[in-house]
């Protein structure tokens, strides 16, 4: 019979997920993980598999700890734009996970420039979390478009895809130190152009 855990293993894989968020998959070590989460080595690999596998269910748990919630305030507010001015507004934030947005980055776009298309399966998932906030972000943009005028003849997925790519660029350059003001001014720049 089996021991029962001593840890919560949901717990843990938030931890995992906030330090591979941090450092990168190639950046963090199993020791590493092992600090940060408290649980020993032989819990982890019994858990949750190797390293790779950990690394693969932290990206899930970033999808519905973080992407979820987002995508489903984005959806419910009415004005798109509005919310990714607030979304990009540290003054204005309370989510955690988007606090640690502002310094880190996304979590998806650094797996995308750490690891490229060199882990098949990262690829798939990364590609399918960004097509789930394009949608949202078009699905925003065509229902706002029904109650007001906008000044463009571009459609629904055309602006979102501008909107995905400011988005995404942003969260790049946070990890690197971007003023938000740039962020903002961006997105208030697009709001005079549509």
């Amino acid at each position: 019979m089996a021991r029962p855990k001593q840890f919560d293993p949901e717990v843990a894989l938030l931890k995992a997920m906030n330090l591979f968020w941090e450092h990168g998959f190639n950046g963090t070590s199993i020791e590493e993980l092992v600090q940060a989460t408290g649980v020993n080595r032989a819990s982890l690999y019994s858990t949750y598999g190797d390293k790779r596998s950990l690394f693969i269910k932290a990206l899930s748990c970033y999808r519905h700890k973080t992407l979820e919630p987002q995508i489903k305030q984005m959806t419910q507010s009415g004005d798109i734009l509005s919310y990714l001015e607030r979304m990009l507004n540290p003054e204005t934030i309370n989510d955690p996970c988007s606090e640690s947005q502002l310094t880190l980055g996304c979590f998806l776009a650094n797996c995308v420039t750490e690891l490229g298309e060199s882990d098949p399966e990262v690829t798939e998932l990364t590609q399918e979390f960004f097509q789930e906030i394009r949608q949202a972000i078009e699905n925003g943009i065509a229902k706002e478009m029904q109650t007001r005028p906008w000044n463009t003849d571009s459609s629904p997925a055309e602006v979102a895809g501008v909107i995905f790519t400011i988005l995404m660029g942003v969260r790049v350059l946070n990890r690197n130190g971007l003023e938000l003001d740039w962020a903002q001014k961006s997105i208030k720049m697009l709001r005079k152009v549509l």
